[in-house]
């Protein structure tokens, strides 16, 4: 969903994805799994993923794409839960 080949802002990514998520909140708690398990897993690289999906906050950095993923992808979720 955050795909660079979509080649869109940062802002209209979140957009497209917070109306998403409100459409889809079991996809919502998919993904808050899939973010913890990714946090448990000591082998998970948040750099290979972001490449082998051309994420947009790809980064040389697992702290930077780890960030970006917070920012871009948990933070909606949460935000909608409150």
């Amino acid at each position: 969903m955050f795909s660079t080949e979509w080649e869109e802002s940062e802002e209209e990514y979140v957009s497209t994805y917070l109306e998403f998520i409100s459409r889809e909140p079991e996809y919502a708690t998919k993904i808050r799994e899939e973010f913890k398990e990714a946090l448990q897993d000591p082998e998970w690289s948040w750099v290979k993923k972001a490449y082998e999906h051309n994420f947009i906050g790809s980064d040389d950095s697992e702290e930077n794409v780890l960030i970006s993923v917070k920012e871009l992808i948990l933070n909606p979720i949460i935000a909608l839960e409150n």
